[in-house]
């Protein structure tokens, strides 16, 4: 046993900082977000918006393009574009399905690969979600196509 008093307020003083330290951290911790935060502008995308057709090879040039509504979108925007990246088409609106228009039908020819992507964007203009990207071409003798 200490008998010194003061030695005794010390040794009670670090015990008790130390004791304020390891509440502390633990509390820290547990309000700590799981995900580090996202940068400026940028969005953190949960699930991807799953595309419905045209995937793979098509026998014809596609009238539309199909997704998967999402929950609290209040509008999609729609991209079409060649493999090389030139945008050929995009479009913004409130449904899950994008008629192509017949210019840009015709500029699908036989044998040529696109890429199309969607962003559901809710009311505020954020991303809820996003697609990959997938990639049709017009095969028109293919067998077993989409």
């Amino acid at each position: 046993m200490i008998e010194n008093p003061r030695v005794r307020i010390r040794i009670a003083a670090v015990l008790t900082a130390s004791a304020l330290a390891v509440v502390g951290l633990e509390a820290r911790r547990r309000s700590m977000p799981l995900e580090p935060p996202l940068p400026s502008g940028a969005v953190r995308i949960i699930e991807r918006l799953k595309l419905v057709a045209p995937l793979g090879e098509v026998l014809a040039p596609p009238s539309e393009l199909v997704w998967e509504p999402v929950s609290g979108a209040a509008r999609y925007q729609v991209t079409l574009r060649a493999v090389d990246g030139s945008e050929l088409w995009s479009q913004i609106l409130a449904s899950h399905r994008a008629a192509i228009p017949a210019p840009v039908r015709q500029r699908i020819v036989n044998r040529k690969t696109l890429v199309w992507k969607v962003a559901a964007h809710d009311a505020g203009g954020a991303v809820l979600r996003e697609s990959e990207h997938a990639r049709f071409r017009v095969e028109p003798t293919a067998a077993g196509v989409n």
